[in-house]
This record gives C-alpha cells, sequence and structure tokens, in this order.
C-alpha cells in the first residue's frame, strides 16, 4: 500500500503559493579545520547519510482527482547532484553577504517533482569558514519518517561512523490504476478523508487552514482562529516573492539560566506530597524560553514600526510541538513526530517578554 501523506502534511503542499514557500531552512557556519573543506567528501557523507532516512530520497505523487491524498514514491531517477550545490562568495566573505544569498535562496520554493529538499555549500566565508544552506519541505518533516537535514547530516559526537554500503534500489512507482485502487481502499477504511480530501480540492486557503487544524487533533478554537479575517498587520499585506534574511547571534547558556530559574520557581510553588519533595507542576523547556523570546522580538519589531499592540491583538503562530509516539507496527519502536498548534494568542499588557 502506498504511503500516503498525513492531512497535515498534505496541507502544507496545498497553502503553498509563488510568494508563500512551505519549507523551512537553517543557516550552519563551519570551521573546515586544517585541511580545508572538501567538497567532494562532504557530498559523500551526505548521500551516505541520507541511506538512513529514505524519505529524502521519495518525491511526492498525487492521485488523480485528488479522489486521496498524495502519496511517497521512491524516485526513480534520484541525483545526489540535483541537490546539493556549491556557490563562492567574493573572497573575504562577510556574514551580510552570506545574508543576502540565503535571503535569495530560501525564496526561491522546491521543485515537486523531486524530492522535497536542497543543500547549498558556500565557500568564502572571511577566515576560511564555509557555510551550509539547507531548505527542507514542511511535507517531509514529520518527525518519524523524515528528520530535519541538518540532524541527519550532523552527528552528535566525533566518533567516526562506518556508513552503510550504497545498496538502495528504488522501488517501482505506482501505476494510475494501483493508485486509484488505493484510494478507494483508504477511503472505505478511513471515510472521513473522503470529505478532507474533496475539502481540499474545493476550498480556498482559509478553509485548508481549518482542515488542517481539525487534522491535528480536532482542536475548535484553533479553526475559528484560522478563519477570522486577519487583523491589520505589515505581516498581513500583499507579499512578493522576495525575502531579506538576517543573523542575530544569542548564547545557548542564557535560555538554560532562564529555563533553570522558571523550573526553580515552578518547584517552590507546587506543593509537597505526603511529606515528600514538591513535583515541578509546570515544566519549562529551552524551546519554551526561545519561543518566548521570539514573541517578544515580534512584538519590539511591530513596536519599532509604529504598529499598535494593545492587549486585543491576536497572534497566529503554527507552532510544531514535539510529542513521542509508540508505532507498534514498528515493533514497539518509538519516535517522534511533530504535530502542528495553530493557538489564539492574544497579547499581554504585562507580557514577561515586552
Amino acid at each position: 500500500m502506498a504511503d500516503r501523506l498525513s492531512p497535515l502534511d498534505a496541507s502544507f503542499l496545498y497553502l503553498e503559493e509563488p510568494t508563500t514557500a512551505m519549507h523551512v531552512g537553517s543557516v550552519m557556519i563551519f570551521d573546515p579545520g586544517p585541511d580545508g573543506l572538501d567538497y567532494a567528501r562532504l557530498v559523500r557523507h551526505v548521500e551516505a547519510r541520507i541511506a538512513f532516512v529514505p524519505r529524502y530520497r521519495q518525491r511526492v505523487r498525487g492521485v488523480p482527482g485528488r479522489l486521496a491524498g498524495p502519496v511517497w514514491v521512491d524516485d526513480e531517477t534520484f541525483d545526489i547532484a540535483d541537490h546539493i550545490r556549491r556557490a563562492e562568495l567574493p573572497r573575504p566573505g562577510n556574514d551580510e553577504q552570506l545574508e543576502e544569498l540565503v535571503a535569495r535562496i530560501q525564496a526561491r520554493r522546491l521543485d515537486r517533482s523531486r524530492p522535497l529538499w536542497e543543500l547549498a555549500v558556500v565557500d568564502g566565508l572571511a577566515g576560511g569558514r564555509f557555510a551550509v544552506i539547507t531548505k527542507v519541505h514542511q511535507a517531509l518533516v514529520d518527525g518519524v519518517n523524515a528528520v530535519d537535514l541538518g540532524q541527519v547530516v550532523l552527528d552528535d559526537d566525533e566518533t567516526v561512523r562506518e556508513h552503510p554500503p550504497q545498496t538502495w534500489r528504488p522501488a517501482p512507482e505506482p501505476s494510475l490504476v494501483e493508485l486509484v485502487t488505493g484510494a478507494v481502499v483508504d477511503s472505505v477504511r478511513r471515510p472521513t478523508r473522503v470529505l478532507e480530501t474533496l475539502r481540499a480540492g474545493l476550498s480556498d486557503m482559509q478553509a485548508t487552514a481549518t482542515k488542517t487544524a481539525e487534522a491535528v487533533g480536532g482542536l475548535a478554537v484553533a479553526a475559528r482562529t484560522a478563519t477570522r479575517p486577519p487583523q491589520r498587520s505589515p505581516l498581513n499585506r500583499d507579499l512578493t516573492e522576495h525575502r531579506r534574511y538576517r543573523m542575530v547571534s544569542s548564547d545557548l547558556a542564557d535560555y538554560r539560566t532562564i529555563r533553570n530559574r522558571m523550573l526553580a520557581r515552578a518547584a517552590k510553588t507546587a506543593p509537597a506530597r505526603n511529606g515528600r519533595a514538591p513535583r515541578t507542576a509546570v515544566v519549562t523547556t529551552v524551546n519554551d524560553v526561545v519561543l518566548a523570546v521570539v514573541a517578544g522580538a515580534l512584538r519590539m519589531w511591530l513596536l519599532a514600526r509604529g504598529e499598535p499592540v494593545p492587549p486585543a491583538s491576536v497572534v497566529r503562530a503554527l507552532v510544531p510541538m514535539s510529542v513521542r509516539v509508540e508505532d507498534a507496527a514498528r515493533s514497539g519502536r518509538t519516535g517522534f513526530r511533530t504535530p502542528a498548534v495553530l493557538p489564539s494568542t492574544r497579547s499581554a499588557p504585562r507580557s514577561p517578554c515586552r
């Protein structure tokens, strides 16, 4: 049976427009070490590492008539050269030049006829450094069958790992008859998806956003939030395909310090049970602190542009949440999924991140 995209993942494809790319990206800057950048070796490394995540050699194929959601199929013409490119800045390249290059690369949508990821290796940075720019479509990164490209390429330790042998052979693509048959079978098993699929083909972006919210847990409040008329904001005006990109440095230790203080404060206020040490009622993570900083930065940016941010202001953000799941079909193996939550967040007059 075809590996079908979830309603949430499919919605990322439906929502994409020329001015609204639905991929995520990252920029990583490296010191090449005493031997300098070996581009050919880096390409071999990436090609070997994606063997651990087959999704990076699969592309999306639609079902005729949208009888069901699109499916993942092996790319029989996969070529690593189509996904890794090399660029060079005028030496000695500075961060501003890198930011301009990143903006141009990230503004372009990914090619739907190929696996939905790209990687650019940028040489020529001052100090002998080089950068790696990644682009991965939101539909690809679901946390169990695929992870972010940066996690695929990088190791969390210095141990040299043996690469698996190149034994990958693409499975034949399903025929039109097989796609239609699979769609019918899937619709019989899960009849609610028939309505979702028809809605995706006939509705506009607001209805698609509503379907997305329902698909990730029946979040009625989130669905109502998605379908309300947008408030006046620089972010809600007509956009072009052009983008600007800026890098801001911060220290991970600062986020951990705030996290630890929040945990300590919560532990003091949590009531003790049966004479035992209190358990923290509210768990604060580093990700929570980062989200608060980003929200505060957005508020400061709006205020700097002369935009009013009263308590009634609403921020609509699609926030990914990492959750651990256990898939019985995978012999009890646990993994992580990243469902998205569309919260209805209002500006607080006493917000700690003003």
